[in-house]
């Protein structure tokens, strides 16, 4: 049987090549099956120079639905200014390739079969390798070099596709592109099988670097061509580019005002953007609550210094954030806090507070740091604080009674 798999094998190569010297051997009238696909992978095409010769080799594998092929085919043809045809290469086991190029009509053909009738051939693996010597050391190789190109799965035309190299850099930055926000690009060590000694990025926006790995910043929503020089080691130059889209961040900012009792801050948001629309506000008001109102009034509990957060996003999921300190303790003025008034004030070891029948007291010092706070068990109408232990400066108290609250301030002076 072997011997009789070999005798149809070399018979179909000078059939093919009697094709290839009479009659366009592409031009087959077999039935096409789409559901196959025969590849000639150069993205996983692997190069090497050997005194002083550039070769690359190149996978060729198939997919299919079928799990029973045994057998495949094909014929193409290649620029020759570029490329001289070596040799084919068996890269599974039981799998037999014969190749033959035709000098007069410049075609590449090959059969590949098992050594037995119940050889079934893998899918998406790699078959056989095709070898090329490449003349120039800097020559790149493309898809459009190889033309003409018929492809026979069990005998049957199939579909055909040469996969490009897709030998470029990448940007590590997920999407969307804003303006505004770092992006980062990268590209790997090695182009066309060769090592990359030196890199030179224009990222569009009148940067550039030397890095492998680098980030830039566009200011405005845009297009941006990214180009990339790639030198090798033998002084080969190769240029990659790409085009990408920016897209307008917005500006958040808020501005903010402390109702009369200074226990509620109203704000307002002013956040904008050039082109698109603003979508979606998260605010963080520092004492733990969130809203995701545009404009909002939030109730603080008690006095204090605050760092609210304001987050925007644009219709395009682009994001901005305003960040800012408020604090209801600086607006205190000594002038408008009569609601309490205390003896003696400035004060020395002791401070007598009227408490108006408080459930509780508490005492924040300049910077609205609480320093005294008692939840009073009976209704009193007055108490007396002892401020040995208190810095010299300003503090303010806070009674609380029925949901009433009263502010007043007063000063250690040892």
């Amino acid at each position: 049987m072997k011997y009789l798999v070999l005798f149809t094998t070399f018979f179909m190569l000078f059939v093919l090549n009697s094709f290839g010297q009479n009659a366009a051997p592409h031009e087959s009238t077999q039935t096409k099956s789409l559901a196959d696909s025969m590849f000639f992978d150069l993205n996983q095409a692997s190069y090497s120079t050997v005194n002083s010769i550039n070769y690359i080799e190149i996978p060729v594998w198939i997919k299919s639905s079928n799990t029973s092929i045994s057998s495949f085919d094909f014929w193409f043809q290649f620029d020759i200014s570029k490329l001289t045809y070596v040799s084919t290469t068996s890269l599974v086991s039981g799998l037999d390739a014969f190749s033959n190029f035709n000098a007069t009509s410049s075609y590449l053909s090959n059969t590949s079969s098992g050594s037995s009738i119940n050889f079934i051939v893998p899918m998406l693996t790699n078959l056989v390798k095709l070898k090329f010597s490449v003349s120039g050391q800097c020559t790149t190789i493309l898809p459009a070099d190889f033309y003409n190109i018929t492809a026979l799965i069990n005998g049957d035309v199939s579909s055909k596709k040469v996969i490009e190299n897709t030998s470029s850099f990448s940007v590590e930055t997920s999407t969307p592109y804003c303006s505004n926000k770092e992006i980062t690009f990268s590209c790997s060590s090695t182009i066309y099988g060769k090592p990359v000694q030196s890199y030179l990025w224009n990222f569009g926006n009148n940067l550039t670097s030397s890095n492998s790995i680098d980030s830039t910043t566009y200011l405005t929503g845009n297009d941006y061509l990214v180009t990339l020089n790639l030198t090798t080691p033998d002084g080969c130059v190769y240029n990659l580019s790409d085009q990408i889209t920016v897209s307008e961040s917005p500006q958040s900012s808020f501005t903010y005002t402390w109702t009369p009792n200074l226990s509620s801050a109203i704000f307002t948001n002013t956040s904008s953007i050039t082109n698109g629309t603003l979508s979606s506000s998260y605010w963080n008001f520092g004492d733990g609550a969130t809203s995701s109102n545009f404009d909002v009034t939030h109730t603080y509990t008690s006095l204090g210094t605050y760092l609210v957060s304001l987050e925007v996003v644009s219709n395009l999921g682009c994001a901005s954030t305003y960040t800012r300190e408020i604090s209801n303790v600086n607006q205190l003025d000594e002038n408008t806090l009569n609601d309490l008034l205390f003896y003696p004030n400035p004060t020395d070891n002791s401070l007598h507070v009227p408490l108006m029948n408080a459930k509780n007291i508490t005492i924040y010092d300049c910077l609205g740091r609480k320093l005294f706070s008692e939840d009073l068990a009976i209704v009193a109408e007055e108490i007396d604080i002892n401020t040995r232990d208190f810095d010299n400066g300003k503090y303010f108290v806070e009674v609380y009674s029925n949901q009433a609250i009263s502010r007043g301030s007063f000063v250690v002076k040892h």
